[in-house]
């Protein structure tokens, strides 16, 4: 909820570098606890959540691990949607699932016109297949 209060604030929003911290801590240790990959990922890196102070020490997710592992932290059964990668470096293809479009709609809403279309009031847009078409109205 919080996070999407923050992008509900918008692009223009005033730079909150402590909100940002803090939220960015408070997601780490959550998918550390929730999720077994990701919590062998940090184990590698010799990263634990008592060691990290600041959003910068959080240990990244290399996008080749959506190809290895399951990242997400809620059970199988609640997938909602999956966005696979096109897999162009080799047959295995990356997967992110989600078990709400809450976040994902909310922060594409948020930035895809201004940073995208500045100046543009209104988009429609169709995806299908890989394909993208825009309607400037």
């Amino acid at each position: 909820r919080e996070v999407l209060a923050w992008i509900a604030q918008g692009v223009d929003a005033a730079r909150d570098d402590a909100r940002f911290d803090a939220l960015a801590l408070a997601l780490f240790r959550l998918q550390h606890a929730g999720g077994a990959a990701y919590r062998r990922l940090c184990d590698a890196f010799g990263v634990a959540p008592a060691d990290v102070r600041d959003w910068k020490q959080i240990p990244a997710v290399p996008t080749g691990a959506f190809k290895e592992a399951r990242l997400a932290i809620f059970p199988p059964e609640k997938t909602l949607r999956s966005f696979r990668t096109s897999s162009s470096s080799t047959d295995a293809r990356g997967e992110l699932q989600l078990d709400t479009l809450e976040l994902y709609d909310a922060s594409l809403l948020a930035t895809f016109g201004a940073f995208l279309c500045p100046d543009v009031r209104r988009i429609r847009f169709l995806a299908s297949r890989g394909v993208l078409i825009l309607k400037v109205v």
